[in-house]
């Protein structure tokens, strides 16, 4: 396990799926539909959005059918499978459950010190969903993709709170989130969820009782700005 040391964190930043709300498994199943008419294709369609779960929806779209399906893509094709992907997914990640803990955590930490979403989830999509869970009081900035990534989000968010790589914590639950603090020099905890941590450094936590813990004494008493 990491040595973590004396740590000061002044900002958090969290994914959306698999930490807030328990959603992973509805975004698969919605991937699986999009291209049951392609059983030719399917477990590699599967394995390649497995495997690429942090990144934008529509990076995948275009992948898949140009090194997959060898097919033309175009903005046509990208709005309809756009729109199709989230008529499957929104109600559902509206409806899902929790993550354990989480709800206590937003009501405890979100007066004390500056939380953030970054997802892959479009941004209309995503803003939309944490309006229709009523969770928009918690967080200072809802990041979705596109227009940037999650890398992008990260930097603009430490420069406007005027903090350093290390003095940020970002909560993810798939390894490239796990790269992506690697990348970007922030602290990093993995949510426990479909990937396993066990062979990587890493701090992890199924759920945000255990998180809070942690946290509580490794935080300022700043006011948000």
């Amino acid at each position: 396990m990491k040595k973590w040391g004396i740590l000061l964190i002044k900002v958090v930043i969290l994914d959306f799926d698999g930490v807030i709300v328990e959603s992973v498994e509805i975004k698969t199943q919605a991937f699986k539909d999009l291209f049951i008419n392609y059983p030719n294709y399917l477990d590699e369609i599967m394995n390649y959005h497995i495997k690429n779960n942090a990144i934008s929806r529509y990076v995948k779209f275009k992948y898949i059918y140009e090194n997959i399906l060898k097919k033309k893509y175009s903005k046509e094709v990208e709005s309809k499978l756009g729109r199709e992907f989230s008529n499957l997914v929104f109600k559902k990640v509206v409806n899902c459950p929790f993550v354990s803990g989480v709800t206590d955590f937003l009501n405890n930490f979100y007066k004390k010190i500056p939380l953030y979403i970054i997802s892959a989830t479009p941004q209309a999509e995503i803003n939309k969903i944490i309006m229709a869970r009523s969770l928009g009081k918690y967080f200072k900035g809802i990041f979705g993709s596109p227009p940037g990534n999650k890398i992008d989000f990260i930097k603009n968010i430490l420069e406007y709170e005027n903090v350093k790589p290390g003095e940020a914590l970002y909560i993810g639950d798939m390894i490239k989130d796990y790269k992506i603090a690697q990348k970007t020099g922030l602290n990093f905890i993995a949510r426990k969820n479909v990937e396993n941590f066990d062979n990587l450094d890493v701090r992890q936590y199924s759920n945000f009782t255990d998180i809070s813990n942690w946290l509580k004494n490794k935080i300022t008493n700043q006011c948000i700005k």
